[in-house]
């Protein structure tokens, strides 16, 4: 191992350490130095994150969010940054499909799924308030008709917080994601929507368009996963992340994560 790997080898275990009890955005970007071309980030809601795209340096942010009400307040959000662009579109990889969008009671739960009773056993104390049907486009389609060719290609990093509809979104992108070098995507360890995907099937799409994942953080029933492009995947690793898939969505089936978060928890009072 050259020293440059031996370092970086280091700082990921650092990194990977510290998420486990506090986890930071602004340290995923520094950590595996994204490239600061353009973002793209589907599932904004109010657009948190606005001010650590800036003071990272992202050269442009195409934020996508659905729901008018909170696309409204993204609106505001991003009104005196001319590099920041909002849609409000909610993405499927059928373009004009219709879906009921289902309002939670907090800002970040709404979803196109139909939740199961996993679901409702985890967060008991959440509701759905009122549905909406939406009409859909393809996040390709929404691009092509809003940007020059060469402004997508410079999307290189992607973020997905869509509450289930991890695929279709994935699939709206269709040769877009031949371009992207790293993608932040929302994960389920149980199942929580109805005919909705895992995380070993978002591996799966991604391992099959040549990234393999280099960082997880999870809770009780979903995480998050980064993923990077790669000349091609090794069956080591493939293999290998099945095999860590299968185990922590068995642990969360049967309620083990809901015990790790609890001490995790604990831990983190006993820190500070």
């Amino acid at each position: 191992m050259t020293r440059k790997n031996s370092n970086t080898f280091l700082s990921n275990l650092i990194f990977k350490i510290k998420s486990i009890f506090a986890f930071s955005l602004t340290d995923l970007l520094d950590n595996y130095n994204i490239p600061k071309k353009n973002c793209l980030h589907v599932g904004a809601n109010i657009g948190s994150e606005i001010e650590i795209y800036e003071k990272y340096g992202f050269e442009n942010v195409i934020w996508i969010e659905g729901y008018k009400p909170y696309f409204d307040i993204l609106k505001k959000n991003i009104k005196d940054k001319e590099n920041h662009h909002a849609f409000n579109v909610m993405v499927s990889e059928i373009q004009n499909e219709k879906v009921n969008f289902k309002i939670a009671s907090n800002t970040g739960s709404s979803t196109i799924f139909e939740p199961t009773d996993e679901w409702y056993e985890t967060f008991s104390d959440l509701s759905f308030t009122k549905t909406e049907i939406i009409n859909c486009s393809r996040i390709d389609n929404l691009l092509s008709e809003n940007f020059e060719k060469d402004f997508s290609s410079q999307i290189k990093f992607i973020v997905l917080d869509v509450e289930g509809a991890e695929l279709k979104a994935l699939f709206s992108l269709g040769t877009l994601i031949q371009d992207i070098e790293f993608a932040f995507v929302e994960v389920s360890l149980r199942q929580n929507f109805k005919n909705a995907p895992l995380m070993i099937d978002i591996d799966r799409y991604f391992f099959n368009n040549s990234f393999k994942k280099v960082f997880l953080k999870y809770g009780a029933a979903s995480g998050d996963a980064l993923y990077m492009k790669v000349k091609k995947v090794s069956n080591v690793h493939k293999y290998k992340t099945y095999f860590i898939d299968t185990v922590i969505q068995f642990m969360a089936k049967i309620k083990i994560t809901d015990q790790i978060v609890k001490i995790k928890m604990q831990i983190k009072k006993i820190i500070k």
